[in-house]
């Protein structure tokens, strides 16, 4: 009998540790997964290149996070909108805003041609501040 009181605790707490750690795998793979901010198309600027502004936030998100553009130059704006400072890099070019500040911006022209590009805040790499142009 002293052996079955024994083992209650230790299962009780096996359990709770076992809970413990599925909330916090659950809530580590959320931070992790892209957050979709919604889509935004680049339209002509006064000189004609296409040009689109995104937000980066205190959220840790781009608004927009999907970005509809045609081949061709395209001029991003990353506007800072918060305190934390964000960069935007379009992954595997090297091409980056540089670091932004809160309540400033700066900006990346590129030539793409069809298909699908990536971009990311590497400052915030692990909570997926993250993107995609799509280019038709």
């Amino acid at each position: 009998m002293g052996r079955r009181t024994a083992r209650v605790p230790a299962v009780v707490l096996a359990l709770a540790l076992l809970a413990a750690t599925g909330c916090s795998n659950r809530e580590s793979a959320q931070a992790r997964a892209p957050r979709d901010t919604g889509s935004g198309t680049a339209a002509a600027a006064a000189d004609g290149v296409q040009e689109i502004m995104v937000s980066g936030s205190e959220q840790l998100r781009f608004t927009p996070s999907t970005i509809e553009a045609h081949a061709g130059v395209l001029r991003i704006i990353l506007v800072n909108t918060g305190t934390t400072p964000h960069d935007l890099q379009l992954t595997g070019t090297g091409q980056s805003t540089g670091l932004i500040r809160g309540g400033e911006q700066g900006r990346i022209t590129v030539t793409l041609t069809h298909g699908r590009y990536p971009f990311e805040c590497t400052l915030h790499t692990r909570v997926h501040m993250a993107g995609t142009i799509i280019v038709s």
